[in-house]
């Protein structure tokens, strides 16, 4: 059986979820729970369905696990790690240039060139 990696930030009562695979294997009672336990704690905290603060917008329609990768990349190379809530999160919904998202596309097919 395949498993995916599923990335759950829990920050300053914020949950974040990211999954980079554009078809990871389906794990039902997994996916159920976690939909459960966000929905039980966005209504609890008044924050309903909304775009997490900072994420960054899809030009496109098939750039999304480029986007995740440098905007994790991005989070992962800063070395001011505490000014996540200030830095991060308050970032405004901006767009990655082509050329940033390029970057991520050519390094990804180097590693998958490497393991072939």
């Amino acid at each position: 059986m395949k498993m995916s990696t599923i990335l759950i930030i829990l920050w300053e009562h914020d949950i974040y979820t990211l999954n980079p695979l554009p078809h990871p294997p389906r794990n039902p009672a997994l996916e159920d729970a976690l939909k459960r336990t966000l929905r039980t704690f966005n209504s609890q905290t008044g924050r309903g369905n909304r775009t997490p603060k900072g994420s960054p917008k899809q030009p496109g329609s098939h750039e999304c696990g480029y986007i995740v990768m440098r905007y994790m990349r991005d989070i992962i190379l800063d070395e001011d790690m505490y000014s996540f809530s200030t830095k991060w999160l308050l970032k405004t919904r901006t767009y990655y240039k082509i050329e940033e998202l390029e970057e991520v596309r050519h390094k990804t097919l180097k590693h998958i060139e490497k393991l072939m």
